[in-house]
């Protein structure tokens, strides 16, 4: 038994959609605004999220089951 799931004529369809869409929808403001103005807040984006992501910088002290 595989745990690996059937790739289907159904996963290549989506696919392909999301695919079109993400390149259509990256175009638009390449082709609108100039390379260089669409690329960087989109970079930003990813950036931000990740940052958000990994919280404040804390320090802890290690647990020693007694309260």
């Amino acid at each position: 038994m595989s745990k690996v799931p059937q790739v289907t004529a159904v996963f290549w369809v989506v696919k392909i959609l999301t695919t079109g869409m993400g390149e259509t929808t990256s175009d638009c403001p390449a082709r609108t605004l100039g390379p260089i103005p669409a690329v960087g807040p989109a970079a930003l984006l990813p950036a931000t999220t990740l940052l958000a992501q990994a919280g404040p910088a804390t320090t802890s002290r290690p647990c020693t089951g007694q309260r």
